[in-house]
């Protein structure tokens, strides 16, 4: 299932959309973060009966660069989480936003981490809180990517307004 909303949440600039941009930003350092978001109406593509086996969140790295004029800390250490669904890419800022994350009905724990270091496809497990949603019978979800590492490292990921390869969920249903 190809994401039908994504954006980047800056917390340098806490109330300006950045929805206009081709790809989605993901950047930590110690002055701020931006972090990245990901939306999925999924329920076309799964029934209440069926049961999620496994749920993968996958991102293509299309760019890794260092902006930083001091240099980079090695490689970023990046995290998902399942957030609040209750977002507009064109409106959604950090200020708008933070509060929400991760939606308080879920766990504020990491789904899965993943060190990233090249510009590839990157799986992230994210069966756990796939299933809750499931469960829970909601027809969209939402996830949240963020450098926990302070690398000054930024990954770029192509959006759904562009035409390279946006973030997926890839469902197992039986």
């Amino acid at each position: 299932i190809t994401t039908n909303r994504d954006t980047a949440a800056h917390q340098n600039s806490p109330n300006i959309a950045k929805d206009i941009w081709s790809r989605v930003e993901i950047l930590s350092k110690s002055s701020y973060t931006v972090a990245g978001l990901f939306g999925f109406n999924w329920y076309d593509n799964i029934t209440s009966s069926q049961t999620v086996v496994s749920a993968t969140l996958r991102i293509e790295i299309d760019e890794i660069s260092c902006k930083d004029s001091n240099g980079c800390n090695g490689y970023g250490d990046y995290h998902v989480y399942g957030t609040n669904d209750d977002w507009d890419e064109s409106t959604l800022t950090w200020n708008s936003y933070f509060s929400k994350k991760p939606n308080t009905g879920y766990s504020f724990s990491s789904l899965d981490n993943k060190t990233i270091t090249s510009t590839v496809a990157y799986d992230f497990d994210v069966t756990s809180y796939v299933q809750t949603v499931h469960n829970a019978d909601n027809k969209s979800l939402s996830f949240w990517v963020e450098d926990l590492a302070d690398s000054k490292r930024t990954i770029e990921v192509q959006t759904d307004r562009n035409s390279g390869t946006p973030a997926q969920l890839i469902l197992s249903v039986r």
